[in-house]
């Protein structure tokens, strides 16, 4: 379990940084969110779908998309050999982060069996059940291992749970000479907020539906 999340959780926060410039302005994120919030993913048409790709951070992958005609019914049939061979995405790392993406939207929207729910949180756990050995091998799966000090003895709750002063602090108390602190504050941040993102849609997929 901790191998494959600490490579796939490496690869989608590092394509949410790398790919910043290429993600969906506030206006089509909110428009995202309304999508999701009132229409079944199973009724998307094959522009609704576009929206979708865009909003995870891949506009590079929309027109493949539209060529081969994929809607809502499709996109939930998609596997990581037919994102190859049908969309020909060719890059491993774009088709993992689209097989998690996919499974979180099964997720949030209650489209996974108990058994399929199962094998997606043993792959993808929420950051609130991460050990603190998992939240240092985060920190060195990123570059960030001369903080270890700092975060000694934080779990994933814990770590979700810092305010921006709380997190600062804790890298500001170690010595650091190889680097600017401040440059990995914000890679930090950028990264715990994707983290929380996810948790509170895994946590809303937990919820019963009386209190959605």
């Amino acid at each position: 379990r901790g191998e494959a999340l600490r490579t796939r959780l490496a690869m989608r926060v590092m394509l949410l940084v790398g790919l910043a410039v290429g993600r969906l302005e506030g206006a089509l994120a909110s428009r995202q969110r309304e999508l999701e919030s009132h229409r079944d993913v199973r009724a998307w048409s094959v522009d609704e779908v576009q929206l979708w790709v865009q909003s995870i951070g891949f506009p590079e992958y929309t027109k493949a998309f539209a060529e081969s005609g994929v809607d809502g019914n499709m996109l939930l049939q998609l596997t990581l050999e037919k994102l190859e061979s049908t969309l020909l995405i060719a890059a491993a790392e774009h088709r993992l982060v689209f097989e998690m993406e996919l499974g979180e939207l099964k997720l949030r929207r209650g489209l996974l069996s108990i058994e399929e729910e199962a094998a997606h949180r043993m792959v993808h756990p929420a950051a609130d059940e991460w050990s603190a050995q998992d939240v240092g091998a985060f920190l060195v799966e990123h570059g960030l291992s001369r903080f270890l000090q700092g975060f000694a003895g934080v779990d994933g709750r814990l770590l979700l749970s810092f305010s921006e002063e709380q997190l600062r602090h804790r890298m500001d108390s170690v010595p650091n000479t190889l680097g600017s602190t401040e440059t990995a504050f914000e890679l930090l941040s950028e990264m715990l907020g994707y983290l929380r993102e996810r948790n509170a849609a895994a946590e809303g997929a937990r919820l019963p539906k009386s209190e959605l």
